[in-house]
């Protein structure tokens, strides 16, 4: 003799039990799911990280050209400080363009992004004295470097985009 109990035994489920398929078709099974409330709100916080994010993007371009020209404006002034004190002293006098690629490689007139113009200033003033007279030092000449870019070559007048000082000290050359 067999007697069937509805009782559980231990983690047994019972025969009937809702957490396998359902066993007829009456039977309704339970599923957590999200509503659609929740993927409109998913969506909507998502959307506007996205739209933060690629608002930075033409910042973080912008900052990363500037930081390339201002590296590459420094390799140019040290190329021409460079080129100067190879110079004989008594020769470096005037004005001069030189024009360089947006790398800081010299190039020519018509594929340069830079023109570079430097002026050497042969009186250079270290300080005044007491008598208001200027001590000029003869073995120090003043280059001032003018940069232009292409779209400061359009304009009417030229205005140089940076300018910088160079001294270049008399080495017996």
């Amino acid at each position: 003799m067999i007697i069937h109990s509805s009782k559980n035994i231990g983690n047994a489920a019972p025969a009937n039990s809702r957490s396998g398929s359902p066993s007829s078709c009456g039977e309704i099974r339970s599923v957590q799911a999200f509503s659609l409330v929740e993927v409109v709100l998913a969506l909507g916080i998502i959307s506007f990280a996205m739209t933060t994010l690629m608002a930075l993007l033409p910042v973080g371009l912008t900052t990363l050209r500037d930081s390339i020209e201002t590296t590459v404006r420094a390799d140019v002034i040290r190329q021409v400080a460079g080129e100067l004190q190879q110079t004989p002293f008594s020769q470096i006098s005037g004005s001069t363009n030189c024009y360089f690629s947006d790398e800081g490689v010299p190039t020519n007139a018509g594929s340069s992004f830079f023109m570079v113009n430097y002026t050497v200033n042969n009186n250079v003033k270290l300080l005044q004295k007491q008598d208001n007279t200027d001590y000029v030092n003869a073995s120090l000449k003043q280059v001032e470097i003018y940069f232009y870019t292409k779209q400061d070559q359009v304009r009417v007048p030229m205005q140089a985009s940076y300018t910088n000082v160079v001294y270049i000290h008399d080495n017996g050359l």
